[in-house]
């Protein structure tokens, strides 16, 4: 009877110590993934033109306060046209 018992909390504690050491795997991927993250976000930025990002903010900017200008139309399948899709898409299609 000891030894059933002593060999299920052994076993628990192995248990136990796994869950912990994958948490902890776990937990350095997370953070590796965010200082990776910060990394790609950064290049990104700098990455930009700024007369590209500055057209965006334009554009931005007048479309807020110009809402009634740039109201959504509803959209229209029949307006695309599929000879205008490149051969790469038409190879998906």
């Amino acid at each position: 009877m000891m030894i059933v018992e002593s060999k299920e909390s052994y076993d628990t504690r192995l248990k136990i110590q796994k869950l912990k050491d994958t948490i902890f795997a776990v937990q350095e991927q997370l953070t590796k993934a965010k200082k990776n993250g910060a990394v790609l976000s950064l290049i990104s930025v700098k990455s930009v033109p700024k007369s590209l990002n500055c057209l965006a903010m334009r554009l931005v900017g007048e479309r807020i306060s110009n809402p009634e200008k740039y109201k959504d139309a509803p959209f229209d399948s029949t307006v695309e046209d599929p000879s205008l899709l490149t051969t790469r898409f038409s190879l998906i299609m």
